[in-house]
């Protein structure tokens, strides 16, 4: 295998991690909603499901890293990466349709249109590849970038947080009244139709890439990042207890805390992991993987539960590491060899 002499190997690094990260997500997930919220063992699943947050964010401002930084003609983008994109996620969607029971030709159209609960990645990451051409006149204009960038951070995550935190004031006078006027003005705003979704992280990654922070940058991140994650736990953990049943409403990818989160790791891998260390080969073949991995994963763990082991089977704090583990391996094994299948493995890893 021959390596490029320029290759990014921080990115690498990157997605292989947030590979890692969904799938741990998904495993504590499996005990997170299945537990009492009062106990220690839905706290260790809390705790594993918050500090992980991080990967979907992650994975799309790679994507945005990459595409942004190429002048890729939209005729190569769509009979390239829209096309791989479209192909995986029939195929995937059919595949798991047929896995999970449906049969006749209008449930499986019906599942392998809709998708699987993992499958909703591949759209989205569909759509933002399909406006990369208009995103790139963007971001070759530093001041406009700025400015998309502060649009989407004050109506993509201030005030939709604003909205979810002042949910849980006191109905008192005059706290009644700001809770009011916020949700009327939470209703008013989506009218004005601003730059959302995941198009904010997409051009967030770019800039990060190609504009390294400061010293005092990367301190303000880092604690920022370090406030994020501890109110991912604390704040999920107090609103679940609140309502004694689990409530997700931080582990959204557009709270401020997880966007906290996105930005502290994609920093420090930047910063800290631009180098290929000693096993060059193997991160590379794992970084190629990513894809298929991430596609294959719910079906090793539906598999692992199948045959009795869950989060459940032994003491959680190690069954979730353990159990990651092993879906991690089987995973990236089965996507390296969907992807040694000529022509046929580029389209479905």
């Amino acid at each position: 295998m021959e390596l490029q002499k320029d290759r990014i190997w921080y990115l690498d690094w990157l997605r292989v991690a947030a590979a890692a990260a969904v799938m741990l997500l998904h495993v504590a997930a499996g005990g997170w909603g299945a537990t009492d919220v009062n106990g220690r063992s839905w706290q260790v699943f809390n705790g594993y499901d918050s500090v992980v947050r991080w990967c979907v964010p992650v994975f799309v401002m790679i994507s945005g890293a990459l595409f942004l930084g190429r002048d890729i003609p939209v005729k190569k983008l769509l009979r390239g990466n829209v096309l791989r994109l479209v192909c995986a996620y029939l195929v995937w969607s059919l595949f798991y349709a047929w896995h999970s029971g449906a049969r006749g030709v209008e449930a499986l159209l019906y599942n392998t249109i809709v998708g699987h609960f993992h499958t909703w990645f591949i759209p989205m990451l569909l759509g933002l590849y399909l406006c990369a051409p208009l995103l790139r006149r963007i971001v070759q204009d530093r001041a406009a970038c700025r400015y998309f960038l502060l649009l989407a951070f004050l109506f993509t995550f201030c005030l939709p947080q604003l909205g979810v935190l002042c949910g849980y004031l006191p109905d008192v006078q005059p706290l009644l009244t700001v809770k009011n006027a916020v949700h009327y003005l939470l209703q008013t705003l989506p009218k004005m139709d601003l730059v959302g979704g995941y198009l904010g992280y997409f051009v967030l990654g770019y800039c990060l890439h190609t504009e390294p922070l400061s010293r005092r940058g990367r301190i303000w991140v880092y604690a920022l990042g370090a406030a994020g994650f501890a109110a991912t736990i604390l704040l999920t953990w107090a609103v679940s207890v609140q309502a004694q049943a689990p409530v997700n409403r931080f582990y959204d990818y557009f709270t401020l805390n997880v966007l906290f989160e996105s930005l502290a790791v994609f920093v420090f891998f930047r910063q800290w992991m631009d180098r290929p260390f000693r096993v060059p080969r193997l991160l590379v073949r794992l970084s190629g993987c990513t894809f298929g991995a991430y596609l294959v994963h719910p079906l090793i763990i539906e598999l692992f539960e199948h045959f009795g082991l869950g989060v459940l089977s032994f003491h959680v704090v190690f069954s979730v590491p353990v159990i990651t583990l092993c879906v991690f391996a089987l995973s990236f094994l089965i996507a390296a060899l969907l992807r040694a299948i000529p022509v046929v493995g580029r389209y479905l890893a």
